[in-house]
């Protein structure tokens, strides 16, 4: 492409195919050559952790590590991760060079975080990821939204059991759920069980009796291993159960003699 320019700047077109080009200018007094390079455009995706991640300290700690891995170009050797407590990365915490896909934070006190990783060339970003929020929370919270609601009457012959619900606790990976019934005065342990779910059908009437039942669900953390590493204040909550007009039949189950 040639083209004849008054003095002053010139234009470059628009998207133009990767490649090796070079602009030369040509006056009646002097020649000029200025190279240059048109490359793809790379990307550079931020993996783990997942924007929204909340990490929960256990009783025992007080800091709590990020492991944090992104998917680069092989144009790329070097990354930059930058840290900071704000979304316009204003304040700054932490920013590092890393080579390869992976690192590791540590040190994280409870705090909200802002991450990024930045793409380096010669010092100078090529790409960066989206921006992912990060927030390090002192202690899993309580459950909410128990259903039925409170003094409830219930005939789980409706049903074919009690069916116990509450809204999911982020960062819980199961629940513990104990239900209570009154007998002789004293409140007695009638069902325990741990659910990955955010709802227990109890269908087992044989250990309900009609009246008052107390129920409670408290969210618990595991690591990787499945241990769990901490649990969250028990909620309780309690219905009125009720078995309609009449009981439901036992189930009979025919002894075959030998």
């Amino acid at each position: 492409m040639t083209s004849e320019v008054a003095a002053g700047p010139v234009k470059i077109p628009e998207n133009l195919p990767p490649g090796k080009y070079e602009i030369r200018l040509a006056s009646a007094a002097e020649k000029a050559t200025l190279p240059f390079e048109v490359r793809d455009k790379i990307k550079v995706e931020l993996l783990q952790p997942q924007s929204g991640t909340i990490i929960y300290l256990t009783p025992d700690q007080k800091t709590a590590a990020l492991p944090v891995t992104w998917r680069g170009s092989e144009e790329v050797v070097l990354y930059q991760l930058i840290l900071a407590e704000d979304p316009g990365f204003k304040n700054i915490l932490k920013k590092l060079n890393v080579e390869g896909s992976d690192f590791r934070f540590t040190g994280l006190t409870a705090r909200k975080y802002f991450l990024r990783v930045l793409a380096l060339e010669n010092g100078i970003p090529r790409a960066e990821s989206a921006v992912h929020t990060i927030a390090v929370e002192e202690k899993l919270p309580e459950v909410t939204g128990l259903y039925p609601n409170p003094d409830q009457k219930v005939d789980v012959t409706k049903s074919a059991g009690l069916n116990l619900k509450w809204k999911p606790v982020s960062g819980a990976t199961s629940y513990e759920v104990k239900v209570f019934q009154k007998r002789k005065g004293a409140l007695v342990l009638v069902d325990a069980r741990t659910t990955k779910n955010n709802a227990l059908t109890v269908s087992d009437f044989k250990k309900l009796k009609e009246g008052d039942v107390i129920w409670e669900v408290r969210a618990q953390q595991s690591d990787r291993a499945g241990k769990v590493i901490q649990k969250s204040e028990p909620v309780r909550s309690h219905v009125n159960l009720s078995f309609g007009p009449a009981l439901p039949a036992p189930e009979i189950v025919p002894v075959v003699e030998e």
